[in-house]
């Protein structure tokens, strides 16, 4: 069984931090990924689309996606608290906050309101683990 363990973290420093700790801790490197041009993508490993729609978002506010295909439960817990240790974010309280700015739930390319700006409204940024997500893929091809 294949699983996609995804997290948002607060800026690209962070998601190195957590990328070099994944792969110290013998994650393999060419299981783990970052972000850009990837809704498609994470959809189809599996993320909810209204998800990969917030992950889109955080990164255009700033942030940074970390993904790691994992091959059973026992590494996708240990990856989802790795990511926590290294500041992932909650993205669906992340998504609540956005909402409530204006954000419609869907990527676009308006300018985003910046992080410092929600820190200061909503207060700091919502902790979170990783989050954990069976690959749609391998789950269709068993069935």
């Amino acid at each position: 069984m294949r699983v996609m363990v995804v997290g948002m973290m607060k800026n690209p420093a962070h998601a190195r931090e957590v990328t070099y700790a994944l792969a110290d801790a013998g994650f393999e490197r060419e299981d783990i990924a970052g972000d850009d041009g990837f809704i498609a993508g994470l959809y189809d490993c599996g993320v909810p689309l209204h998800e990969a729609h917030a992950y889109a978002e955080g990164v255009r506010r700033g942030g940074a996606v970390v993904a790691v295909l994992v091959g059973d439960e026992a590494a996708a817990n240990q990856a989802a608290v790795m990511m926590s240790r290294h500041g992932a974010l909650d993205i669906r309280k992340c998504a609540e906050g956005w909402k409530r700015q204006g954000w419609n739930g869907r990527f676009n390319a308006e300018p985003a309101i910046e992080g410092e700006t929600y820190t200061l409204v909503f207060g700091e940024y919502p902790v979170g683990t990783g989050r954990i997500y069976r690959n749609r893929r391998l789950t269709r091809r068993a069935a």
